[in-house]
């Protein structure tokens, strides 16, 4: 699936550009999450801008979120940890391929603001976890994640360093429908979280090719 959506993210690119240069990028992003799934997410990501009429802009993007920590994973199928141990949780990564219009405006000499909003597909992988449980006995924890369609958008500005290069800073927002699942090998435990939403920052630079 992650190579469809790379395929169609160069097809777009490719087809929807105009006389302008598309412009290829390299972005960090920091977010915050509301819900159960994760506290932070940091990622690293490429895209492609590609000119269309008026003051739009298609955008093609792959992220690659390398950290997030699922906190205490075991609580959500209802079991209790031995409290003698730290608690314990789940590392995870993400990688989100996506495509987005931006729409420009306040343009000047020194550059100008955007404003976006996308649809993007995300695919989640956790780690395992075996700790001790309260009263006895142990737990394996695995979660299974389906994958995410990701609601999102951002207003950004983008200030020129010169005719090529320039950078980029946003504040993002990003919706993602989902379900994870989170079972207990050792018992009969599972339990289910929902959709979560991130919100926060990003920073990159981009060149005219």
């Amino acid at each position: 699936m992650k190579r469809i959506w790379l395929i169609l993210s160069i097809m777009a690119s490719s087809v929807f550009a105009q006389q302008s240069q598309i412009a290829i990028g390299l972005r960090l992003s920091y977010q915050t999450v509301s819900g159960d799934a994760a506290d932070e997410l940091q990622a690293i990501g490429l895209y492609t801008d590609s000119p269309l009429k008026g003051n739009w802009t298609l955008r093609c993007a792959m992220d690659y979120i390398y950290d997030f920590t699922f906190e205490r994973p075991w609580e959500i199928a209802g079991i209790q940890q031995d409290t003698s141990v730290p608690p314990l949780d789940s590392d995870g990564t993400m990688a989100i391929s996506s495509i987005s219009l931006e729409n420009q405006f306040k343009r000047n000499a020194r550059g100008f603001w955007q404003g976006g909003f996308g649809v993007g597909y995300g695919i989640a992988e956790t780690d395992e976890i075996t700790g001790p449980r309260q009263g006895g006995g142990t737990f394996h924890i695995r979660t299974q994640s389906k994958d995410a369609i990701i609601l999102a958008g951002n207003l950004a500005y983008t200030g020129k360093i010169n005719k090529r290069w320039s950078w980029e800073a946003s504040i993002n927002i990003a919706h993602h429908l989902t379900e994870w699942i989170v079972r207990d090998l050792n018992s009969s435990a599972s339990g289910t979280i929902h959709d979560f939403t991130a919100a926060g920052l990003s920073l990159g630079f981009k060149v005219k090719i």
